[in-house]
């Protein structure tokens, strides 16, 4: 009842049932699903938010009328009627994020919808003509279903740190994939995809234009997800991202918004005192919380995983979402999607720079140095300048988290696969062909898994501006000088954040949202991740090599850092011990 603790509703028929528990906050009073429409016609689940379903409310006011025959509509209700009025095509008017599922007792057709990013999950399970969907892997383990380990999946959370779509840990199961539409009838499974990302850049267009253009598209972005009949707050890191929204969504309101964050006693990793300056700047009310690393809130983040899942800032996430509901939050705002849509990470100015200057590696190496921190991105930067031939091979050097080569002495051998580079067969040329590329593997296989599981965990709606459409599509039109140069990324973002938060340095060294990881598992971890990693359940599993592993863990003890290989490697077992 975590992702729906407000209400649960169940539809039955002869061979068809279907569920949802609802997490209520739209049309809260009148809002109950499933919906069965009043021609007997089709029902319909619905998980998610409708930005733009006040304005579709109106624009078919009397058509809704008399299709209902009643005054109040929920969002259920209209997409009932636009799926009977266009058919599938209904999904292009909508502006939101959601995991639709539309049972036609006509035809004896479902329809399974998911929004354009990937924000909200569907998994499902298709074998010998029994199909079965949920929003969570764990929702299957109770059908006692003939499930087999998918041995490509091990390798990928120690190479890349989660399950890359449509996969998932076990060969039965898989997702709807990101702006997809599936459809069973009687003749089987179809997939067809509904959106993607094109590219319209604006070459003509002066800096203003663009400016005025991103600026209107992303205030537009953030008044549409205003509306909530729950408490909500902002999730606030003081980088340009969480700040932008922060600072447009205060401007909707009269009385202080909320905000929150994650401190930590380890200054690295600490962005207290940039997330209280803005929140000083706009007026907001600032709450933060320190993390404890203890053991029992290990377990706790681990059990809400539904597979395995080892990107470490998961952690923080889901504490984030923890405090903020026990502060009354039920609906909260995050900057996912802002490092996508203006060339963001550091990677991708890696590219740029590489593919504009083309210098010899080591003159390469000597500017990335000064433009790119901490030192040990740096180091990954030069390994990877020095082992690619090419731009894709340059690119899944920055990605992976050990090399294919390492894991071949971690994972025993009956365990291990012939792993392939995730670029192996894609064509990547040009820096916006890589933030497609992660569009379609790490935002919805990791970002995004992320924020759902741990907001979700915790029963918060989690909205992303960022990941509106529209605005998305606008800033993947901005020209490429405007996004992104030598010295910065993000140009234009970090320009509006400097005009409008008078005082605060939006220029400084990125610092993403991560945990003190290396130093957890050497302190208050240690003891706990030796126990599970080098006791009997992990040994008896024989998924691991327990003399490499234990010589991993013996060395990062005495300071050599091995958390991207123990972080997994713990992940994953944790997982293990709980499924089976």
């Amino acid at each position: 009842m975590h992702r729906g603790p407000d209400e649960l509703g169940t539809f039955y028929a002869d061979n068809f049932a279907m569920g949802i528990t609802r997490l209520a906050i739209v049309n809260v009073d009148f809002g109950q699903q499933p919906v069965q429409d009043l021609h007997n016609k089709y029902v319909v689940v619905f998980n998610g938010e409708i930005y733009n379903f006040r304005e579709l409310r109106k624009i078919y006011a009397d058509e809704l009328r008399k299709y209902w025959v009643k005054s109040t509509i929920s969002e259920a209700e209209l997409i009932a009627f636009l799926f009977n009025k266009f058919d599938k095509d209904f999904v292009h008017k909508l502006r939101g994020m959601f995991a639709i599922a539309i049972w036609n007792k006509h035809s004896s057709s479902l329809t399974l919808i998911r929004d354009r990013f990937g924000e909200k999950p569907v998994w499902y399970y298709h074998r010998e003509g029994q199909f079965l969907f949920a929003s969570e892997i764990k929702a299957f383990k109770s059908f006692n279903l003939p499930l087999t380990l998918n041995l490509n999946s091990i390798n990928d959370i120690f190479q890349y740190g989660y399950i890359c779509p449509p996969k998932s840990i076990f060969n039965e199961i898989h997702c709807v994939p990101a702006g997809s539409i599936l459809t069973v009838t009687k003749d089987g499974v179809d997939v067809s995809k509904y959106w993607n990302l094109y590219r319209n850049s604006q070459n003509n267009i002066s800096k203003m234009e663009a400016y005025d253009s991103v600026e209107s598209a992303l205030s537009s972005a953030v008044e549409l997800q205003c509306y909530s009949e729950r408490d909500f707050g902002l999730y606030l890191s003081g980088g340009v991202d969480s700040s932008l929204i922060a600072f447009y969504l205060q401007n909707n309101f009269n009385t202080p918004i909320k905000t929150y964050s994650i401190d930590f006693h380890e200054l690295k990793y600490d962005e207290s005192e940039m997330s209280l300056k803005v929140s000083k700047v706009l007026g907001t009310n600032h709450k933060s919380f320190f993390l404890d690393p203890s053991q029992e809130n290990l377990k706790e983040v681990f059990d809400s995983l539904d597979q395995p899942f080892a990107d470490s800032s998961f952690f923080a996430t889901y504490f984030l979402n923890k405090f903020a509901r026990e502060d009354g939050i039920v609906v909260a705002f995050g900057g996912d999607g802002g490092d996508e849509s203006f060339i963001g990470y550091d990677r991708y100015r890696a590219i740029y720079l590489a593919q504009r200057f083309a210098l010899p590696i080591h003159v390469a190496r000597v500017l990335i140095s000064t433009l790119f921190s901490p030192f040990v991105k740096r180091n990954r930067i030069f390994k990877a300048l020095s082992l690619s031939d090419d731009l894709s091979s340059l690119y899944e050097q920055f990605i992976v988290l050990n090399n294919p080569h390492f894991l071949k002495n971690l994972i025993n051998t009956e365990f291990q696969y012939n792993s392939n580079p995730m670029t192996r067969g894609v064509i990547l040329s040009e820096v916006e062909d890589f933030v497609r590329f992660d569009l379609n593997t790490y935002l919805p296989g990791d970002i995004l898994v992320k924020s759902d599981l741990a907001s979700m965990a915790n029963s918060i709606e989690l909205r992303s501006p960022f990941l509106d459409h529209e605005y998305f599509q606008t800033a993947a039109s901005i020209p490429l000088k405007y996004r992104v140069n030598t010295r910065h990324s993000k140009i234009l973002l970090k320009e509006i954040a400097t005009k409008n938060l008078k005082g605060i340095d939006f220029y400084r060294k990125k610092m993403g949202f991560g945990i003190p990881r290396a130093e957890w598992l050497r302190g208050p971890l240690a003891k706990y991740s030796r126990e599970i990693l080098l006791g009997d359940d992990c040994k008896n599993r024989g998924w691991l090599n327990q003399n490499y592993l234990r010589e991993i863990i013996d060395e990062h003890e005495l300071g050599a850092d091995h958390d991207n290989v123990i972080w997994p490697a713990l992940v994953l077992e944790s997982w293990a011990n709980k499924w089976f």
